[in-house]
């Protein structure tokens, strides 16, 4: 096997295997000035504020989906809750998408024991990762759902918005199969 197809995503390994070897214009040196878009970095952006290089570590970085919800960045930021780690686990083994199609992309960050939601980084991330869909899980008793869907207004992509993961837990009049099927109908 080739070496240099590992880690490579499943959508993006025919490419590679035809020869294809860059997508992108490689990045000019640091002190070339060109007026032509900038290239895409996979790397953790470094001038962004922490916890964000350290979320962004740990993402597929070539998503086709985004999903985010709320305890997002908590999640990320290794305090999750051993529920939502299993329904997504669950969620992804069902729909049987190949590996690297789902990013999950928060729009909170853990600061201080403290959820906070930061859109400006969020923004950032999706611009870099460039999705063809952000399913935003939430629902309109959440205290800040209004707030958060009025900041995904900003986006070119209109967030498809399923239930909360807290009432998927809970299985809120049949939620999990209505997620899934909302999910399967994208792909």
């Amino acid at each position: 096997m080739d070496g240099s197809l590992i880690g490579l995503p499943e959508r993006l390994r025919i490419w590679r295997t035809a020869g294809v070897r860059f997508f992108f214009k490689p990045c000019p040196a640091p002190d070339q000035h060109r007026s032509e878009p900038e290239c895409v970095s996979f790397s953790a952006p470094e001038h962004l504020p922490d916890p964000w290089p350290r979320y962004w570590e740990k993402i597929s970085k070539t998503p086709r989906f985004v999903f985010t919800y709320y305890e997002l960045g908590k999640d990320l930021a290794g305090f999750g809750d051993s529920a939502r780690s299993k329904l997504w686990k669950d969620l992804l083994f069902a729909l049987k998408w190949p590996q690297g199609t789902v990013s999950f992309w928060p729009f909170t960050a853990y600061i201080n024991n403290t959820l906070e939601i930061q859109m400006e980084y969020f923004s950032y991330g999706l611009n870099l990762l460039s999705p063809e869909r952000i399913f935003y899980f939430g629902n309109a008793d959440e205290s800040d759902y209004q707030t958060v869907l009025q900041s995904f207004q900003e986006f070119s992509i209109e967030p498809v918005t399923l239930n909360s993961t807290s009432n998927i837990i809970l299985n809120i009049h049949h939620a999990k199969r209505r997620v899934f099927d909302a999910l399967q109908s994208y792909y």
